[in-house]
């Protein structure tokens, strides 16, 4: 069951628009996947008893210049399993209050330069909270005060760029996807641990 209200307004002559949403949704058997023991791969996938969710969404646009444009966002979605407890030939684990594996937080800003003479410009900066890896964190037989018990996912701030020229149906574009190089986990677990991308660049070519 998904509640929602959302606003949508304009102020400034049209130069700026807010817009907001306010969300509850009400999940009953949300599919997990479960561990059964030690065993990496004795997996079977279980409708946990109950979840919500429940957030808000605000973002701003404004046209500073006619070339100019400035946005932000911010968003906020609390999770939480409301019942959920998991029964493997071991024993019964309650992981009722447990988050989602979901940012709970994110922000994000920017600005947009598009020149009359073809120049392009846009940066922005983007962050995300820390979140569980996994909503179980019995998986992979781990137990509590066992090293790699529970892991979280790290909180990040992204910061991207990409500069270009465009005249008639061709654009020529440097793109740079974290430029601060920021190291995170995406995966942070005890088998198969991953990181986010690092720093990257492209020349970009567009045609039409």
């Amino acid at each position: 069951d998904n509640y929602e209200l959302a606003i949508r307004s304009t102020w400034l002559e049209g130069a700026l628009t807010a817009n907001a949403n306010f969300f509850y949704t009400d999940w009953t058997d949300q599919q997990v996947s479960v561990q059964l023991s030690s065993n990496n791969f004795d997996l079977e996938t279980v409708n946990a008893g109950s979840s919500e969710v429940k957030g808000f969404e605000f973002e701003v646009n404004y046209n500073v210049t006619d070339y100019l444009k400035a946005y932000a966002a911010i968003g906020y979605a609390g999770t939480e399993f409301t019942d959920f407890k998991i029964t493997t030939p071991e024993t019964e684990y309650d992981l009722t209050g447990r988050q989602f594996s979901a940012p709970e937080r994110t922000q994000s800003a920017g600005l947009t330069y598009q020149g009359p003479e073809g120049l392009f410009a846009n940066i922005n900066i983007n962050y995300a909270s820390d979140a569980p890896n996994r909503p179980n964190p019995y998986r992979d037989g781990l137990q509590p005060g066992d090293a790699f018990f529970d892991l979280h996912n790290d909180a990040r701030t992204l910061v991207n760029v990409q500069l270009g020229y465009e005249w008639d149906n061709y654009g020529i574009y440097f793109i740079g996807k974290n430029i601060t190089d920021e190291e995170y986990y995406v995966a942070h677990r005890a088998r198969n641990a991953r990181l986010g991308a690092p720093a990257e660049y492209a020349i970009s070519f567009r045609g039409v």
